[in-house]
């Protein structure tokens, strides 16, 4: 499952070796974000949280690439249910995470892009809703997903960054939000 159509940027489908390349490209986009010093190098813990989290199973790692650099990611994973300490994972149901765009390349279309190579993704995977989290402040964020067809769902669960909202949306027949 490879798209061309979006400037000279391909989207795929990957694998947990992605994981230091998308850790870097979160950090660098939250920094920027934030107003802070972007990161030269991937902090190697969060690199190897991220890699556990990419191997997981059901989990789909989506990655957009320019020559070799990743200027876009994303990954879903089985939505757990509330109960218990980790809960019961979902058959139809994923949770988006680590929704990123390089931040050179914001506002060029990559984050509406990424987020329809991975709806699709999940739907092959067998997956019918998804819901994300996102910083309550973080509107740019917010603004693409409301754009994308994505529904604020309500407030999250407390964060150590601050509120977060949750949004859900159908990806095909069978689910809700």
């Amino acid at each position: 499952m490879t798209l061309h159509d979006v400037g000279d940027v391909v989207f795929r489908v990957a694998d947990s070796r992605v994981a230091a390349a998308v850790t870097l490209l979160y950090e660098r986009a939250t920094a920027r974000r934030l107003g802070a010093t972007e990161p030269v190098v991937a902090d190697r813990r969060l690199v190897e949280v991220v890699r556990a989290r990419l191997d997981a199973p059901r989990t789909v790692v989506v990655v957009g690439e320019r020559a070799a650099e990743t200027v876009a990611c994303c990954f879903g994973s089985p939505l757990r249910s509330a109960d218990g300490v980790r809960g019961v994972p979902s058959e139809v149901e994923a949770h988006l995470s680590l929704v990123a765009v390089a931040p050179p390349y914001w506002g060029l279309g990559y984050g509406r892009a990424v987020l329809a190579f991975a709806e699709r993704a999940l739907v092959a995977a067998g997956y019918q809703v998804a819901q994300l989290h996102v910083q309550a402040a973080n509107v740019r964020a917010r603004k693409l997903y409301e754009r994308c067809g994505w529904t604020l769902l309500g407030p999250g669960e407390p964060h150590k960054d601050g509120p977060q909202v949750v949004y859900g949306k159908r990806l095909r027949d069978g689910g809700v939000p």
